[in-house]
Protein backbone atom coordinates (compact mmCIF):
# COMPACT_ATOMS: atom_id res chain seq x y z
CA UNK A 1 0.00 0.00 0.00
CA UNK A 2 1.11 3.38 -0.88
CA UNK A 3 1.96 6.21 1.89
CA UNK A 4 -0.72 8.65 -0.03
CA UNK A 5 -3.65 5.77 0.32
CA UNK A 6 -2.63 4.99 4.15
CA UNK A 7 -2.94 9.19 4.66
CA UNK A 8 -6.38 8.99 2.64
CA UNK A 9 -7.97 5.73 3.33
CA UNK A 10 -8.83 5.22 -0.43
CA UNK A 11 -6.73 2.29 -2.32
CA UNK A 12 -7.03 0.22 -5.43
CA UNK A 13 -7.31 -3.64 -5.51
CA UNK A 14 -5.80 -4.70 -8.69
CA UNK A 15 -6.62 -8.09 -7.82
CA UNK A 16 -9.97 -7.45 -7.75
CA UNK A 17 -10.35 -4.31 -10.05
CA UNK A 18 -12.00 -2.10 -7.47
CA UNK A 19 -11.46 1.14 -5.59
CA UNK A 20 -11.88 0.93 -1.70
CA UNK A 21 -12.17 2.99 1.27
CA UNK A 22 -10.46 1.76 4.64
CA UNK A 23 -10.89 3.07 8.31
CA UNK A 24 -9.80 2.27 12.02
CA UNK A 25 -13.07 0.87 13.33
CA UNK A 26 -13.53 -0.39 17.31
CA UNK A 27 -14.08 -4.34 17.14
CA UNK A 28 -16.86 -4.25 19.34
CA UNK A 29 -18.38 -2.06 16.70
CA UNK A 30 -17.71 -4.29 14.02
CA UNK A 31 -18.88 -7.37 15.99
CA UNK A 32 -22.52 -5.78 16.49
CA UNK A 33 -22.38 -5.08 12.97
CA UNK A 34 -21.00 -8.22 11.73
CA UNK A 35 -23.70 -10.27 13.97
CA UNK A 36 -26.63 -8.08 12.82
CA UNK A 37 -25.67 -8.58 9.11
CA UNK A 38 -25.35 -12.40 10.17
CA UNK A 39 -29.45 -12.01 11.63
CA UNK A 40 -30.87 -10.36 8.99
CA UNK A 41 -33.12 -10.46 6.14
CA UNK A 42 -31.84 -8.53 2.85
CA UNK A 43 -33.28 -6.17 0.32
CA UNK A 44 -32.78 -6.07 -3.36
CA UNK A 45 -35.26 -3.05 -4.36
CA UNK A 46 -35.60 -2.92 -8.03
CA UNK A 47 -37.38 -0.22 -10.27
CA UNK A 48 -39.70 -2.41 -13.27
CA UNK A 49 -41.23 -0.13 -15.97
CA UNK A 50 -42.05 -2.52 -17.73
CA UNK A 51 -46.11 -2.31 -16.92
CA UNK A 52 -45.99 1.13 -16.80
CA UNK A 53 -49.20 3.33 -16.59
CA UNK A 54 -47.70 5.68 -18.66
CA UNK A 55 -50.59 8.20 -18.01
CA UNK A 56 -50.42 8.56 -14.36
CA UNK A 57 -46.58 8.19 -14.29
CA UNK A 58 -45.99 4.93 -12.28
CA UNK A 59 -43.67 2.15 -12.15
CA UNK A 60 -43.24 -0.50 -10.27
CA UNK A 61 -40.84 -0.69 -7.17
CA UNK A 62 -40.06 -3.82 -6.53
CA UNK A 63 -38.20 -5.72 -2.77
CA UNK A 64 -36.89 -9.50 -3.33
CA UNK A 65 -36.08 -10.24 -0.06
CA UNK A 66 -33.54 -13.19 0.76
CA UNK A 67 -32.23 -14.45 4.22
CA UNK A 68 -28.26 -14.34 3.26
CA UNK A 69 -25.79 -11.16 2.09
CA UNK A 70 -24.59 -14.47 -0.25
CA UNK A 71 -27.88 -15.01 -1.31
CA UNK A 72 -29.07 -11.31 -2.11
CA UNK A 73 -25.57 -11.25 -4.07
CA UNK A 74 -26.50 -14.26 -6.50
CA UNK A 75 -29.94 -13.49 -6.84
CA UNK A 76 -28.37 -9.79 -7.72
CA UNK A 77 -26.44 -11.04 -10.50
CA UNK A 78 -29.11 -13.34 -11.38
CA UNK A 79 -31.70 -10.84 -12.06
CA UNK A 80 -29.20 -8.02 -13.69
CA UNK A 81 -28.68 -10.84 -16.39
CA UNK A 82 -32.53 -11.80 -16.57
CA UNK A 83 -33.27 -7.75 -16.71
CA UNK A 84 -31.91 -7.81 -20.35
CA UNK A 85 -35.22 -8.53 -21.34
CA UNK A 86 -37.26 -6.35 -18.89
CA UNK A 87 -37.66 -2.65 -18.07
CA UNK A 88 -36.67 -3.35 -14.58
CA UNK A 89 -32.90 -1.77 -12.88
CA UNK A 90 -31.77 -2.61 -9.50
CA UNK A 91 -31.33 0.02 -7.43
CA UNK A 92 -30.20 -1.04 -4.09
CA UNK A 93 -29.43 -4.12 -2.23
CA UNK A 94 -29.39 -3.62 1.48
CA UNK A 95 -30.21 -4.73 5.26
CA UNK A 96 -34.03 -4.49 5.77
CA UNK A 97 -35.19 -2.55 8.35
CA UNK A 98 -36.89 -3.98 11.01
CA UNK A 99 -40.27 -3.39 9.57
CA UNK A 100 -38.97 -5.51 6.76
CA UNK A 101 -37.52 -8.11 8.67
CA UNK A 102 -40.89 -8.59 10.87
CA UNK A 103 -43.17 -8.42 7.22
CA UNK A 104 -40.75 -10.81 5.91
CA UNK A 105 -41.40 -13.28 8.70
CA UNK A 106 -45.02 -13.22 8.51
CA UNK A 107 -44.94 -13.36 4.21
CA UNK A 108 -42.25 -16.85 4.73
CA UNK A 109 -44.92 -18.05 7.68
CA UNK A 110 -47.82 -17.65 5.41
CA UNK A 111 -46.74 -19.35 2.51
CA UNK A 112 -45.23 -22.34 4.82
CA UNK A 113 -48.65 -23.17 5.30
CA UNK A 114 -50.57 -23.19 2.12
CA UNK A 115 -47.43 -25.71 0.92
CA UNK A 116 -48.17 -28.95 0.56
CA UNK A 117 -46.52 -31.27 3.50
CA UNK A 118 -43.58 -33.65 2.83
CA UNK A 119 -45.11 -37.27 1.42
CA UNK A 120 -44.84 -39.42 3.66
CA UNK A 121 -42.92 -42.68 3.24
CA UNK A 122 -46.32 -44.74 3.91
CA UNK A 123 -47.53 -42.61 0.61
CA UNK A 124 -44.92 -43.91 -1.25
CA UNK A 125 -45.85 -47.70 -1.11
Amino acid sequence: MKEKELETGYAFDSSLGAAYHFEHFPLDQANTLTERARNSVYVIETINGTFADKKQSLVHRNKYFTLTLAEAVGLAAHMQIGFAEVAEEIIDLRLATEEENEAYYRLLNHYKLLMPGAIAEHDLA
